[in-house]
């Protein structure tokens, strides 16, 4: 019979066997699904690195790994290749072999990425501690051989403490001596200690703690003279937040097509249409709830701590409130909604109300701060989510389940990334009853407009749905989906960035009204060519990344294109309004937008169908556009000229990218060419007819446009690029 301590011996053993499987487990599932929805970005990544400097895009270096046994670790190329063999394996803050895709790749840790190879192939894991050269392990040292005996890791604790390792031993005089000496040792302790005490459940709460870090770190000075280019200077947060604010669009919008494409091809137009049903009644309400706060809170100059808690007090109540009044009628709702089977979904969802309420708060303050670096890897931390819990589900049958839960887990990692990001807490004695009355007095404008453009949004859903049914709402959805890129996207860079600008330079009129007519030429530099491009390359679009299935939602999407240009157009006076003081100007146009679709949707719906919907929605944002326009130009006290005048030279220049493209488009046709290499074609001639004609037309313009969006170089990176000829890394 085996003794207790025999036993209490097997049980452990049982325990770290179990443990260990469960966490391989993990670092397979988890560094699979990265791969598979990271795939693009990562292709970019290596477009970028070898247009930076020449050679390979990954960096191969031979690292000691569990039990001692060397492999190789990769990672994305940050230095020059041509590096002296006999350079430093530490790399040091200010290092002149990094490149300058290497500055920021490192900043964002962007390079660790290719390790989730090594995870696949079990030379690593997700936590673990962090693999050592050969030159700085001891074999003889009995530290190194218990920290050796677990598998390395991409983070852990120690890698934690020592983010800015670079920065810390560049103080010293011999980094090399330093890091041997001090930086290592502790790090080596420290993974012990937590190697002693690990599990899956606190390997899950290291990559939590991984992602609260990186998104807390404070930027870095572009430039080293404290000029514009520094974040402490409001014109350098501003382009700054225009970089992140790109940065995260481009990323999610990636992200975000590849994973609807892998999705389209397993579910049904169906299950599109019935999320896209019940999600609209959600968003609806949830507008309801979240009553305008978020850009009081923006605007706020005083008491912001006490406000972002009222704020959250008030939404939290009517969340709960808005929740279980959806789960009581969803029933009703389904029915006029015109599919009874959307009431299970409805209820499902209902938890939205409750993590929308608590996510509102920190995502208003991180925004008024011009924290837009977190603000970005928030957001594709959570389409990351949501790709990793929709495609497996997808995959296993789940059906419109498998989007019901990507998106509550979506929505759950938002959240979760907002509370990391901010260091704002609620307390208690912030509740101040009078800053109720000054919140709702701002945000009773914002809010009506923003109930009346959620119910715009989703009257065609509405309207579909009821009249044309949910195969056609599944079209419609995809169309929508690519002709909202503008919509999101330039938008969604330009003017999430001008609102928290606007609100600091309110009072004064000039710089006020020189910043709009800025924000208006880089929008309409930006949205009409893509508008227009979509429009002429639906066909071929939709046939490379779709099945025929598809094919009915062209037209539409055409169509869509041209709406989805005026509206981004429209969008940049919203900010407009609400920074001015003047957000009653928001709610009157919101509704005279949703008149208008409410009138013509479903006209045109019973009357061409798809297409009729797709025609009333362009006719509409016409309108809205002039309207708008001329709203904002007499609130500034501009000429009318002076917005005509932002748009004249994009308008032209596109203009001659169309009819390039409707006679190249007699070219391919000839040539018979696929449907992938005539999109190719016809998007990359596009851009280059676009491209020149707007420098011809427009040459300041375009001078003006690439000092906003580029960044400056620093007199520390043009010393980089002279000084590196290559080196090691680390």
């Amino acid at each position: 019979m085996p003794t207790s301590l025999e036993k209490a011996a097997l049980v452990v053993d049982r325990h770290d066997r179990l443990d260990g499987t469960l966490r391989r487990g993990l670092d397979v599932t988890v560094s699979m699904i990265a791969l598979v929805v990271l795939a693009p970005f990562l292709g970019l990544l290596c477009i970028l690195i070898r247009r930076d400097s020449p050679g390979p895009a990954l960096f191969v270096q031979a690292r000691v790994g569990r039990l001692g046994v060397r492999f190789n670790l990769l990672k994305f190329r940050t230095m020059h290749v041509h590096a002296p063999a006999r350079g430093s394996p530490l790399t040091v803050a200010g290092d002149p072999r990094i490149t300058r895709s290497g500055r920021w790749l490192r900043k964002l840790k962007l390079d660790e990425l290719p390790q989730l190879v090594n995870v696949l192939r079990g030379e690593m894991s997700l936590v673990g501690p962090r693999p050592e050269v050969p030159g700085f392990v001891d074999p003889e040292d009995s530290l190194h051989r218990r920290v050796l005996r677990a598998r390395p890791g991409i983070t852990d604790p120690a890698s934690l403490l020592h983010l800015d390792e670079s920065t810390l031993l560049a103080r010293f005089v011999d980094p090399e001596r330093a890091y041997r000496e001090i930086v290592l040792p502790r790090k080596l302790a420290m993974s012990l200690e937590y190697l002693n005490h690990r599990s899956v459940l606190s390997d899950i709460g290291v990559i939590a703690r991984t992602l609260g870090c990186l998104l807390r770190r404070r930027e870095r000075r572009l430039t080293p003279d404290g000029d514009e280019g520094s974040p402490s200077s409001l014109a350098g947060r501003v382009r700054s937040g225009l970089w992140w604010s790109a940065a995260s669009y481009l990323m999610t919008a990636v992200l975000r097509l590849g994973i609807t494409v892998v999705l389209a091809r397993v579910l049904t137009p169906r299950d599109f249409g019935q999320i896209g049903l019940a999600m609209s009644f959600v968003m609806a309400i949830s507008i309801l709830q979240e009553s305008g706060f978020a850009a009081a809170l923006v605007q706020q100059r005083e008491r912001v701590t006490e406000a972002a808690t009222v704020a959250l007090v008030l939404n939290l109540g009517l969340g709960c409130g808005f929740g279980a009044l959806t789960w009581v009628t969803a029933p009703a709702i389904a029915a006029w909604l015109g599919d009874p089977e959307v009431a299970d979904l409805l209820r499902a969802l209902t938890s939205l109300f409750v993590i929308y309420a608590l996510r509102n708060s920190p995502l208003a303050l991180l925004q008024r701060e011009l924290q837009f670096r977190a603000l970005a890897a928030i957001r594709v931390a959570s389409l990351l989510a949501y790709g990793t819990i929709g495609l497996p589900l997808a995959l296993w049958g789940s059906g419109v389940w498998g989007l019901v839960a990507a998106t509550g887990g979506s929505e759950a990692v938002l959240c979760c990334g907002a509370w990391m990001a901010t260091r704002w807490r609620p307390r208690i004695r912030d509740w101040d009853r009078s800053l109720v009355r000054e919140l709702l007095r701002f945000g009773r404008h914002v809010s009506g407009a923003n109930v009346a453009a959620t119910l715009c949004q989703q009257v065609p859903t509405v309207a579909i749905g009821r009249i044309l049914g949910p195969v056609a709402l599944g079209y419609f959805w995809v169309g929508q989906r690519w002709s909202s890129l503008p919509v999101e996207g330039i938008t969604f860079v330009a003017s999430g960035v001008a609102y928290p600008a606007y609100t600091k330079i309110r009072d004064d009129g000039e710089r006020f009204r020189s910043s709009y007519l800025r924000t208006l030429e880089t929008i309409a530099t930006l949205a009409i060519p893509c508008g227009t491009g979509l429009a002429l390359l639906a066909g071929p679009l939709v046939e490379t990344l779709y099945d025929s299935r598809w094919q009915p939602a062209v037209p539409a999407l055409r169509l869509l294109a041209l709406a989805g240009l005026c509206q981004s157009l429209a969008s940049s006076t919203g900010e407009v309004f609400k920074a001015a003081g003047a957000p009653h100007l928001v709610l009157r146009w919101a509704l005279v937008r949703l008149v208008l679709l409410a009138v013509l949707v479903p006209w045109f719906a019973s009357l061409a169908g798809l297409e009729g919907v797709a025609g009333a929605m362009t006719l509409t944002a016409l309108l809205l556009s002039v309207g708008t326009l001329y709203s904002t130009a007499r609130l500034l006290e501009l000429s009318w000229r002076e917005p005509l005048q932002a748009v004249e030279a994009p308008a032209m220049a596109s203009l001659a990218m169309a009819a390039g493209l409707l006679g190249l488009e007699t070219l391919l046709q000839a040539a018979q060419l696929g449907a992938a290499a005539h999109l190719v074609l016809a998007v990359g001639t596009g851009a280059l007819i676009y491209a020149v004609m707007l420098a011809v037309l427009a040459p300041a313009r375009t001078g003006n446009l690439l000092r906003l969006l580029l960044p400056e170089s620093s007199a520390t990176t043009l010393g980089y690029r002279r000084a590196a000829e290559g080196g090691l890394e680390k």
